[in-house]
C-alpha cells in the first residue's frame, strides 16, 4: 500500500517525520523511504501538531476522532489517547502556549442519494447547516 500524505510534521530536535494519509494499492517497498513505526489514527485525517513541551503529535481526523501520540526522548511511538470530537471536525490548531487545541465543527446536511458518479467525478461534499459552525476546544491535564 502507498501511503496518500494529506498532512505532516517534522520533529527537528528527535529528526523524526511524521506523516499523515491513507492508503492506496500500491505497495511503499517501490519508494526511497524507509517507514519505522505505523500509528493508528482515524479515516479522513486533515491536520496534525506537535506540541515539543509535551512531547505529543495530534492527529484530527473527519471520523470524529483525535489521536494523541507520545514521543519520549528516545524516539519511541505510543497512542496515548483518542479523543471523541464532532464528526468532520478535522481542521485543528494548537496554541503552543496555553497547549489547548481547537478544532473547526460544524452540523452538515443529509447528502441526498447521489446518482451513479461517472469516471473522475467527486461525490458531491454535503453542505453545512447555517449557524452551527462553532470551535471545540481541548485542553490537557
Amino acid at each position: 500500500m502507498k501511503l496518500l500524505i494529506t498532512a505532516s510534521v517534522f520533529i527537528s530536535a528527535a529528526c523524526l517525520l511524521f506523516l499523515f494519509g491513507w492508503q492506496a494499492p500500491v505497495n511503499p517497498a517501490e519508494g526511497p523511504y524507509q517507514f519505522s513505526k505505523e500509528i493508528p489514527i482515524g479515516a479522513g485525517v486533515d491536520a496534525n501538531s506537535y506540541d515539543p513541551e509535551s512531547g505529543f503529535v495530534f492527529a484530527s481526523c473527519g471520523d470524529g476522532t483525535l489521536t494523541v501520540v507520545r514521543v519520549d526522548e528516545a524516539g519511541k511511538l505510543s497512542v496515548v489517547q483518542t479523543v471523541s470530537t464532532p464528526l468532520r471536525s478535522r481542521t485543528m490548531t494548537l496554541d503552543p502556549k496555553t497547549h489547548k487545541l481547537y478544532l473547526s465543527a460544524a452540523k452538515f446536511e443529509t447528502p441526498a442519494p447521489a446518482p451513479e458518479l461517472k469516471p473522475g467525478e467527486k461525490r458531491p461534499r454535503p453542505k453545512m447547516e447555517p449557524g452551527s459552525f462553532k470551535v471545540v476546544v481541548y485542553e490537557m491535564k
